[in-house]
């Protein structure tokens, strides 16, 4: 069996605070989801342009 890497803990509480938030429904859900993925964009280390367009989505929130 392969090993499995956990994000860093922050990007671990933000994607549990998007989550919280949705459920709860102080957020909508597509909001929390587009928030995520922006975050998750910015930790990409394959495509620095990837980074940029996550950056700016992260902005936007």
């Amino acid at each position: 069996m392969g090993t499995i890497t956990l994000p860093p803990a922050d990007t671990l509480a933000f994607l549990g605070g998007a989550s919280l938030l949705a459920a709860i429904g102080l957020i909508e859900w597509p909001i929390a989801v587009i928030a995520v993925l922006a975050r998750l964009l910015t930790l990409s280390r394959r495509s620095q342009s990837l980074r940029g367009v996550g950056e700016a989505l992260a902005l936007l929130r």
